[in-house]
């Protein structure tokens, strides 16, 4: 059985985001808006009340404070804690005033995001043995284990968990979510975000058509890391979403896919159509940025007429609000590339920029200038290739 469960009662939940100030942001926390989406979706029953924190919106000052108070104010069943990069320090800080805080009551804390899904063991040797850990993708689980700890039921069928008991640690089979049954984000909390100028995020797919960079964290982040666990969401969980969105005032949206025009070519053509028609039937004016790899531009391996279409797909987006392209460069060495294993040549991405530059459409390179193998000959190469294209690196 579950420990400390609260059979026969509906759950007050909290999710609540946590920050860094190594990465000074003010941005959209998308991961437990999607969350408490599901929760809202799935749990109208079991669920008393719903509330989401995200302190990496809310600007610096006094986060610490307002987390708690919150906290005191809402008297959670149930915490949902996403500890992104760089946040463990503000989380071993923050942790055991919560802890106090909360000493008296009876209450489950759910740890997820990128540390807790690479280094689970952290989270439950150092900061709640007692605690429930999401590793990967989380809609299916947070919900699961909603329902079982107020059923009293065990975790022992519930994917993508790990957990301690008796003092051993039990790992689950992780698996990829069914997106065609992910509903869409909440969006309760957004126009405060809106307020605070916050960057706003939209999915379209999760994954990467390509999925082979040596140094990409795909394979800890997904099951395997393949190109075939690219995946897309039905166009009408994105349609709602971008409504609730217009609804709240956003005009600026940033696409938080990886590889936005990744995958099948005829997927890719429904997604601008359907944008289209919505922009235009919704008379929906909206600004977005994207990230794409070099090959959703150019590639010569590509025939012709797939060319043709996706510069045609590229002049489309551009007339119906296409701002910016993070685009996936990494490199201006022949070798480097190879190295860091990336399906394009510096030739490749000089055209693509260039095509990208005569659309009127900004670029910001995802650029990896050093590396522990590099030589100087690797460094020259990357000068001369940034210089030519007339771009600059982003700054941290």
């Amino acid at each position: 059985m579950t420990q400390n469960c609260l059979p026969q009662r509906k759950a007050r939940i909290l999710l609540v985001s946590l920050f860094s100030k190594d990465f000074p942001m003010v941005c959209e926390s998308h991961g437990i808006s999607v969350l408490a989406g599901c929760l809202k979706n799935k749990l109208k029953r079991e669920l008393n009340a719903l509330q989401v924190i995200d302190l990496y919106a809310l600007g610096y000052e006094q986060k610490e404070e307002l987390f708690l108070q919150q906290v005191s104010n809402f008297q959670p069943t149930i915490i949902g804690i996403s500890v992104p990069y760089g946040s463990y320090s503000y989380l071993k800080d923050v942790y055991p005033k919560l802890k106090n805080l909360m000493k008296n009551q009876e209450y489950l804390t759910i740890f997820g995001g990128a540390i807790p899904t690479y280094l689970p063991e952290i989270i439950l040797n150092e900061i709640d043995s007692s605690a429930i850990i999401v590793r990967g993708e989380g809609e299916e689980a947070i919900v699961k284990i909603v329902q079982n700890w107020l059923n009293c039921k065990p975790w022992a069928h519930i994917q993508n968990i790990c957990y301690k008991e008796e003092n051993e640690i039990k790992y689950h089979d992780k698996v990829l979510t069914d997106l065609s049954k992910v509903p869409p984000p909440y969006r309760e909390h957004i126009r405060r975000l809106v307020e605070q100028k916050a960057q706003i995020f939209v999915e379209t797919s999760r994954g990467c058509s390509w999925a082979k960079c040596t140094f990409c964290p795909r394979g800890l982040l997904d099951v395997k890391g393949m190109p075939n666990e690219h995946r897309r969401f039905p166009l009408e969980r994105l349609e709602k979403d971008l409504l609730a969105l217009r609804e709240a005032g956003v005009q600026d949206i940033t696409f938080a896919d990886e590889d936005f025009l990744g995958g099948d070519l005829l997927q890719c053509e429904q997604l601008v159509t359907f944008l289209e028609e919505l922009t235009k039937r919704e008379k929906f004016k909206m600004r977005f940025d994207v990230s794409m790899t070099v090959q959703s531009i150019y590639s010569s391996k590509i025939e012709k007429y797939e060319l043709k279409k996706r510069r045609d797909i590229l002049r489309r987006l551009r007339d119906i609000g296409l701002r910016k392209v993070f685009l996936g460069v990494e490199s201006g060495s022949p070798t480097q590339l190879a190295r860091y294993n990336k399906s394009h040549t510096p030739d490749e991405a000089i055209t693509a920029i260039r095509f990208l530059q005569k659309l009127g459409v900004a670029i910001e390179l995802g650029f990896i200038m050093f590396d522990p193998l590099c030589n100087m000959s690797e460094i020259e190469e990357n000068i001369y290739s940034v210089s030519y294209t007339h771009l600059t690196l982003p700054t941290k």
